[in-house]
């Protein structure tokens, strides 16, 4: 119906203006000293009055055609403010898609975060600090422009859409993410999120944030790579501070990521083990040693993947050996940081 209405009234003024054209012509055509000699000398006037060229060629000589042109000199004023409208409206058009994210991004290995909040906008300040791409689910319009203000967007990505639009997941590239981080307000639509994602991308790896601990479980049968309750965390963090402060402290200092070149900041960070490694086929033991007398960093675990199933060995024995694939974990400052990042020729993460 809304076409149809706009095909009416397009038609309508065509007629107008072939109507217009068409009395200039009869009115010119005979008059003394006209130079509108022909339909189409009047279709010619009409145009580049119309667009405001004004060659001056054509022009009306008598009093009725003088009236028409008066016409459509006012009807170049509104064809031009139409014009300039139209273009701006597009113009805008184009500027709220893109600031939407329904252009898309072409990020890879990045994280996408489903759920916007406090608690997420506190994970993404953590993987900005260890230089990881975010692309984030929002159903909130007005934090669009905070998400950008507070972190830029050359490595984050916002996509406003309700997550339950499937249709709108391609604008996340999620075929070439590397985790998906589903932090809705309540389990299930975590669950229904988590299942929807799987069905475009079945490889890559979930971290769910739980209200319920009871739902462990569920999310594992799920196909869930790990699943975590914000309150156990929590809890568990704020009992340790009641009787053993400095312990609290450390371990609060560890799970938050370093600053980059920051000397007093420290962090526990994993690596995978490449062919070119320097540690590749030794023991673990001996990279313990190596690494806490070069770059006094402290090697405290290993991460093994046998069929698809991660093994974390924590504080390994000495003969454990460090194999291609396998994941080393360290904990180093933000200075130190650099130092295994050119010698390990990889970057933190999996």
């Amino acid at each position: 119906m809304k076409y149809l209405k706009k095909f009416r009234v397009l038609i309508f003024g065509l007629l107008a203006y072939l109507t217009l054209v068409f009395f200039l012509y009869l009115v010119e055509a005979g008059a003394e000293s006209a130079n509108i000699h022909s339909f189409m000398d009047a279709i010619w006037y009409s145009i580049v009055t119309l667009t405001t060229v004004g060659y001056g060629d054509f022009f009306p000589v008598t009093s009725v055609g003088k009236i028409i042109g008066i016409a459509f000199v006012i009807g170049s004023l509104g064809l031009l403010g139409l014009l300039i409208g139209k273009a701006v409206e597009r113009f805008n058009e184009i500027q709220e898609k893109r600031k939407m994210g329904l252009n898309g991004t072409d990020f890879s290995n990045h994280i996408v975060i489903i759920g916007w909040n406090d608690f997420s906008r506190e994970v993404v300040k953590q993987l900005r600090n260890s230089d990881r791409r975010v692309a984030i689910v929002t159903e909130q319009k007005d934090q669009i422009d905070l998400i950008y203000g507070s972190f830029g967007k050359d490595d984050v990505f916002v996509l406003f859409s309700d997550w339950r639009d499937t249709s709108n997941f391609d604008k996340l590239n999620l075929e070439q993410a590397s985790v998906v981080f589903v932090n809705l307000p309540n389990d299930t639509d975590n669950l229904i999120a988590m299942l929807n994602v799987k069905k475009v991308n079945s490889k890559v790896d979930f971290v769910v944030a739980l209200e319920s601990s009871d739902l462990r479980d569920t999310f594992f049968s799920a196909g869930c790579t790990h699943v975590l309750s914000k309150n156990a965390i929590a809890a568990r963090l704020i009992a340790s501070y009641t009787y053993e402060p400095d312990v609290a402290m450390f371990a609060n200092d560890l799970i938050t990521s370093t600053v980059y070149n920051e000397e007093s900041e420290f962090d526990i960070q994993q690596y995978r083990i490449t062919s070119s490694n320097p540690f590749a086929n030794q023991t673990f033991g001996h990279a313990f040693h190596t690494l806490k007398q070069k770059h006094n960093v402290i090697a405290i675990g290993i991460c093994k993947t046998q069929n698809g199933t991660r093994e974390l060995i924590k504080v390994p024995q000495d003969d454990t050996v460090l194999e291609v694939g396998d994941y080393l974990i360290l904990i180093l400052n933000g200075k130190t940081e650099i130092e295994i990042v050119r010698e390990f020729g990889i970057k933190e993460g999996v």
